[in-house]
């Protein structure tokens, strides 16, 4: 963003190597077919941990509240800073509406990720007999066919062919290969905390995690979502989760504390790192644009850990003591998350 003409104007910051962060959205499905697996499953036994509705309740209180503050918070900034908004993409967004635009356009990984729950919650959640439908869901968009029709999906195409292309895209695998790890750490977490905690502790977690992302964003290049990206992305990203899975939590809190928030920094940075942009550069122009990057991306971080702790931490808690009978069970790796 900082590269737009209206902000800093330079097209080579940082090599333009931070263009292929967006790659971290496919790191995020990955993460979430992991996360749902183990706050939807027992120990060992891999049975439901929670009703059919109990899970759409949960995914519904954990995902929509914010991403509608979001939602009206960019719209309303956008008619403060404009004078008008495209109220159709807005509402695309809000409704998560398998076709069409989005504003904000970040949403659009919202709408795979309702699709996920949708089809998980009807396969996976409802008998062992259904798992192999939730199996062909993640791999049909790698049929020729599929793959084929699958380069984007654009809103100028028609709206039947948005939606099959939405509920067949290769990001599907992403939260397969996430769920296959979950239930493996379901079914044998000593794997993880006891053998594997031996191994993985002398590469020093955190910063093999950083390499390996580094790794990623270096190799993968265009479209994010793409069959050939998908399927390039998988082994390097599982790694990266299945190291990310050990817990070190004496160690680690503030990464803890930060991959909770992760919801609320990736719903909120967009309007955050847009505002600071256009303040820096009308009056700090003369900053060294990295210098600016950094500062605007911590300030960023920093306001939505607060909204985080804040706004979006009290209102869950509310809405699942209002509206879900939780039996307390051994808790996933990201509390927050289920």
């Amino acid at each position: 963003m900082a590269a737009f003409d209206k902000y800093y104007g330079r097209k080579s910051i940082l090599f333009d190597f931070l263009v292929s962060g967006s790659f971290g959205v496919n790191l995020f499905f990955l993460i979430s077919g992991f996360i749902i697996v183990v706050s939807s499953t027992k120990f060992k036994s891999l049975t439901p941990s929670k009703t059919l509705g109990d899970f759409f309740k949960a995914r519904a209180i954990r995902i929509l509240p914010m991403m509608w503050l979001t939602i009206i918070s960019y719209a309303t900034l956008r008619i403060l800073g404009r004078g008008s908004a495209e109220w159709h993409s807005y509402l695309n967004a809000f409704f998560l509406i398998p076709f069409g635009d989005y504003d904000p356009n970040n949403i659009w990984t919202l709408r795979q990720e309702a699709i996920f729950y949708i089809i998980f919650g009807l396969t996976f959640l409802s008998g062992r007999k259904l798992w192999p439908v939730f199996l062909f869901w993640i791999l049909i968009p790698f049929l020729p066919q599929i793959t084929a029709l699958a380069q984007g999906v654009p809103a100028s195409r028609p709206i039947g062919h948005q939606i099959l292309l939405n509920f067949l895209s290769p990001v599907n695998v992403l939260f397969g290969g996430g769920a296959a790890i979950g239930l493996l750490y379901r079914k044998r977490e000593d794997l993880f905390h006891d053998n594997m905690n031996r191994v993985i502790s002398a590469l020093q977690t955190w910063p093999a995690l950083v390499i390996m992302f580094l790794i990623a964003m270096t190799i993968l290049k265009g479209d994010i979502i793409s069959p050939s990206n998908v399927l390039l992305s998988l082994p390097i990203f599982t790694i990266m989760l299945v190291i990310g899975a050990i817990e070190y939590k004496k160690i680690n809190r503030i990464f803890y504390y930060l991959g909770n928030a992760s919801y609320a920094i990736y719903l909120f940075h967009l309007q955050f790192i847009s505002a600071f942009l256009g303040i820096f550069s009308k009056h700090a122009h003369g900053m060294p644009v990295t210098l600016a990057i950094a500062t605007i991306s911590a300030t960023t971080i920093a306001i939505s850990c607060a909204i985080y702790s804040f706004v979006e931490v009290p209102l869950t808690k509310y809405l699942m003591a209002k509206l879900i009978h939780r039996p307390k069970e051994q808790s996933a790796p990201i509390a927050a998350a289920e």
